[in-house]
């Protein structure tokens, strides 16, 4: 969290969709810190820019609400059971959060001991940790889900970058700029590092660019249906993880590891239209041999394989002389199915 992130709402606030009354409550949430127990009125106005009038009344809403909790003795607040609920209820929400933690053990599974793996979520300029795995024995760094990491600086943070498409990248970089103009040159040098990084050795690196003591390495993730974006890193402290190991032992398993396991779309793709493409092709001859090119083929992502081997089947629903139709299904051994598909296809010459 830094107090740059009050600043971006005053171009919010000109829509006449934003409801700006909650936009200030949540910022009051926001406020509280890693490892940061209770906040005064006061500390609270000086963070968001709020005058404490405001403040007062949207901590006292908040606290009625149950979201905080008024310690009289002191006069601070703290964050309430309702807070948690809301907290659990996102993390419910992330499956991807629940299918990571098999992957991140995984990841783990090294030299080094004190390594720690994690899949993060972006949230403005920020990665959140949504799930962390370290091993037992591990004098780790005290990152935990809901940990922040700054987006242009992490290793995990550039992994998300990298994955975004160019616009939304355009528009996180200029928002970062007009954020912290201070940090220009340091913002850009980090933002074309990311590129570099991920075009030389495919992935993000982050030895000592957030913090002197934490080295990591990270890849974007990108979710089935496309429409969302992750990072996932390993790394640890400097004093116990250094650049050159990670990068010989735990790269190529990270990098392996870019889709949690689960097959990239694309395969997905090919093996349906070569399914459906087949089966309106079908003569029952290998003397008889017909062609067909596929016009429009449409792909459903449903879940993540069970097993380990991925079974396509196609049929042909209708069609005439010149063009046919199709439907397809991908199912693992254990009957799961993983997508389905349908398609347009035209003969052509062999």
């Amino acid at each position: 969290m830094n107090d740059d992130e009050f600043k971006t709402l005053t171009e919010a606030e000109s829509d006449r969709r934003f409801v700006t009354a909650l936009a200030r409550g949540l910022d009051v949430l926001r406020c509280f810190r890693p490892h940061e127990t209770t906040l005064t009125n006061n500390e609270i106005s000086q963070r968001t820019g709020l005058p404490k009038p405001t403040i007062s009344r949207l901590t006292y809403t908040l606290r009625e609400l149950g979201y905080l909790v008024y310690s009289e003795r002191s006069g601070t607040y703290r964050l309430g059971a309702g807070v948690l609920a809301l907290g659990y209820g996102v993390l419910a929400g992330i499956e991807i959060a629940e299918r990571a933690k098999d992957e991140l053990r995984a990841l783990c599974d090294g030299p080094n001991i004190h390594v720690t793996a994690a899949l993060a979520e972006p949230f403005q300029r920020s990665a959140v940790y949504t799930s962390v795995y370290r091993d037992e024995q591990s004098v780790a760094l005290s990152m935990n889900v809901g940990a922040r990491l700054p987006l242009f600086h992490s290793a995990v943070g550039r992994a998300i970058l990298v994955g975004m498409g160019e616009a939304a990248r355009e528009e996180n970089l200029q928002l970062a700029l007009a954020e912290r103009p201070e940090e220009r040159d340091r913002i850009l040098r980090s933002h074309d590092q990311a590129l570099e990084d991920y075009e030389k050795y495919g992935l993000c690196t982050g030895f000592g660019s957030w913090r002197k003591d934490v080295h990591g390495i990270g890849v974007p993730v990108i979710s089935l249906n496309g429409d969302r974006v992750y990072g996932l890193n390993i790394g640890g402290s400097s004093f116990l993880v250094s650049p050159e190991e990670l990068m010989e032992h735990y790269a190529e398993p990270l990098k392996l590891h870019n889709r949690h396991g689960i097959p990239h779309g694309g395969i997905y793709a090919t093996l349906l239209d070569s399914a459906m493409g087949y089966a309106g092709s079908y003569t029952g001859s290998a003397d008889q041999r017909v062609m067909s090119m596929t016009l429009s083929l449409n792909v459903n992502f449903l879940s993540r394989p069970k097993g380990k081997l991925l079974i396509a089947t196609g049929r042909r629903t209708g069609g005439g002389a010149k063009t046919f139709f199709t439907e397809g299904e991908i199912l693992d051994e254990t009957g799961e199915k993983v997508a389905t598909g349908t398609g347009v296809f035209r003969y052509r010459a062999g």
